[in-house]
């Protein structure tokens, strides 16, 4: 995949709506794509987009997996004159988007809101005084959705307690920076991007095993997709493709090498596989960089953890601001497609 296709596809998927459970922006898009690059896919009753590609008989069986939701808001109740109060799915804060446009997807369609956090204008008296103003980051609770609708012009539109909500759409489109791409939901739509690559790249490949590879749903509050699949295709290896965070704790740097997580907060992972991945970047000319995560997890470590797999590893590049607005490097993910690449036909 060239950087002009990357790009373009990163960006077609990052100006996706996702958030967990309701991803049909994302399946319109992945769909298509994994029909055409696998011999047989299909759409689980969890909502993973599952694609295989045969190759020789024995050997371990072996899936690919990356999440296709993105982080997102949840509609807790609607106040008297039609003020919303949102609660995270996921694990968002309010400050990581600050006040903006955001969209609640009713039933008939996207409804515009602004999140709100209060007037600055104000002194102790007055409820919900901005919690910035106290020097304490908003929460949830402190927050507010303004949509200019009343109640019942709400309901006519299908907003209600339990309508989610995503940050608005022309606050989607990505941003080049240098060697870096620049958007919301880069975890884990770039990570999509990245396994779609290394499919275009074993096209015509003859792999030494069959792989399935998983692109999942409702990832960010709890991997529930993931062990829906684990439990279901009964895979022997799992190899997740994911953001690491850029950290001094953690030695990692933004730049064009990919990561390899050694453990996170749900498991440590596969020592042979690790040693294969690091011979597949060697074998291609990618040096690597290497991760011990304290806060993270992904779609490999959670079904290793809950005994559904026997084996999980995890490639990753690296980007800042994880769970915020995200910041990766391209050149990292070219080359974890590589690694991935040479991984899966090596």
């Amino acid at each position: 995949m060239t950087r002009e296709a990357l790009v373009n596809l990163l960006t077609e998927l990052l100006m996706t709506h996702s958030p967990p459970g309701q991803e049909e922006e994302m399946d319109a898009i992945v769909l298509p794509r994994m029909n055409e690059l696998t011999d047989e896919c299909w759409q689980d009753d969890a909502g993973n987009i599952v694609g295989v590609r045969r190759g020789k008989a024995g050997g371990q069986s072996l899936g690919i997996v990356t999440h296709k939701d993105e982080l997102g808001m949840i509609v807790k109740r609607v106040e008297e004159g039609g003020r919303i109060r949102l609660d995270q799915i996921g694990s968002p804060s309010p400050w990581i988007y600050g006040e903006g446009p955001v969209d609640l997807l009713g039933e008939t369609g996207m409804v515009p809101g602004v999140l709100s956090f209060g007037a600055r204008h104000v002194g102790p008296e007055s409820e919900g005084r901005h919690a910035g103003k106290d020097g304490k980051a908003p929460q949830w609770l402190s927050c507010w959705v303004t949509t200019g609708l009343t109640c019942e012009e709400l309901e006519a539109q299908g907003v209600h307690i339990g309508t989610k909500a995503v940050i608005g759409r022309h606050r989607k489109t990505p941003l080049l920076l240098g060697d870096c791409i620049a958007g919301y939901a880069l975890d884990c739509k770039a990570s999509v991007a990245v396994i779609l690559g290394a499919l275009e790249a074993i096209r015509n490949a003859e792999l030494p095993r069959t792989v399935h590879f998983i692109i999942t749903s409702r990832e960010e509050p709890g991997v529930l997709g993931g062990l829906f699949a684990a439990n279901t295709l009964h895979l022997q290896h799992l190899l997740a493709v994911e953001v690491c965070p850029v950290a001094e704790e953690y030695q990692t740097k933004l730049c064009e090498k990919p990561v390899l997580l050694y453990q996170d907060v749900a498991a440590t992972y596969d020592e042979l596989g690790n040693r294969a991945l690091a011979t597949a970047a060697l074998q291609v000319g990618v040096d690597i960089q290497r991760a011990v995560l304290t806060s993270f997890g992904s779609d490999a470590s959670y079904p290793l953890r809950q005994g559904l797999v026997a084996r999980a590893n995890c490639l990753c590049f690296p980007t800042e601001n994880t769970h915020g607005y995200e910041v990766s490097n391209l050149s990292a993910m070219e080359n974890a497609t590589r690694v991935l690449t040479q991984f899966l036909v090596g």
